[in-house]
């Protein structure tokens, strides 16, 4: 406990239409599928504020946005074309701006969305593999990407984390929202997962987050059936914390953002930590289980599959 706690204060040290809402609380889910994830597709663009772009990635596509704005970081997976699909780079980015956030003197909660109509279709099967050595766009030799890597920086943000679906959400974006401190909806958003549809088990700890916040027979509807959710039932739910209409989401979600980056940042930082913080373990215990199920055999015939549809 005490370990924990100095965790904690180590981190302080760094750091200086209709409307329907609920104060809800998100716990986590895990991205336990090895080298694999989910879709691709198109999107245009959703932004929360005019800033700089921080930390850009030397000589890349800007396809994760990362500003700071009055004490909100926003990051933006931007990639309208494959709507939104994730792949290496964009990974590997991600990670890096939320432990870049959570460190920061200027941010006092964080901000995830989308460019355009999508938010995330989840992962890109191919892109994922990264651009082939040798070639032009091939990077500097890096450490084997993990899963667990994802999953355990989204699970220790110690600041508040808030995710602003301004679309549909797919695969590991649905799931990654258990670990999420608030969720705000557009109207147009939908939330759906295709993993038993695969053969491959749910990841990010939603197999304990998403029954804990819903209930059993909800959580069994989206990881179990594959059955797409719009805004309205994620928010009756209790995956879903805000409901926007799209004419006005952005600035619906402006607004809040704003009025909590005034809160007092250790008020938040120890509160978020006594309300989620002891089950740590269990969501750590949940991912790891969910791994355990995981056949790469699978996953190889999945993306097999999913390539020669493409091609």
């Amino acid at each position: 406990m005490r370990d924990h706690q100095n965790r904690l204060k180590s981190t302080l040290a760094h750091s200086g239409g209709k409307v329907i809402c609920s104060p809800v609380y998100h716990i986590e889910a895990l991205l336990a599928l090895h080298n694999i994830f989910f879709f691709s597709g198109f999107i245009s663009s959703c932004r929360f504020g005019t800033a700089v772009e921080s930390s850009p990635p030397n000589d890349l596509i800007q396809e994760v946005l990362v500003t700071t704005q009055n004490r909100i970081c926003t990051i933006t997976f931007n990639r309208p074309h494959k709507r939104n699909a994730v792949n290496l780079t964009m990974a590997r980015r991600f990670i890096r701006a939320l432990q870049e956030a959570d460190h920061s003197n200027d941010v006092t909660l964080i901000a995830l969305t989308g460019a355009g109509s999508y938010f995330s279709s989840g992962i890109d099967l191919v892109g994922f593999a990264g651009p082939k050595p040798g070639t032009a766009d091939a990077a500097p030799a890096q450490a084997p990407f993990k899963f667990s890597d994802l999953f355990s920086t989204v699970n220790t943000v110690k600041k508040p984390l808030i995710a602003c679906i301004n679309g549909p959400a797919v695969g590991f974006a649905v799931t990654m929202l258990g670990l999420f401190d608030g969720v705000y909806a557009s109207d147009a958003a939908t939330f759906q997962t295709h993993f038993t549809r695969f053969g491959l088990p749910p990841e990010f700890a939603s197999t304990y987050t998403f029954p804990r916040m819903m209930g059993y027979s909800r959580a069994n509807r989206i990881l179990l059936f594959c059955q797409k959710a719009s805004a309205q039932e994620a928010y009756d739910a209790g995956l879903v914390s805000c409901v926007f209409p799209s004419s006005t989401f952005r600035l619906e979600v402006e607004r809040k953002l704003k009025e909590m980056a005034t809160l007092p940042l250790k008020s938040l930082i120890y509160t978020k930590d006594l309300v989620r913080g002891r089950e740590l373990l269990l969501r750590n215990e949940a991912s790891e289980q969910e791994q355990s199920y995981f056949d790469p055999s699978v996953a190889r015939d999945v993306k097999k599959s999913y390539v020669s549809q493409r091609s």
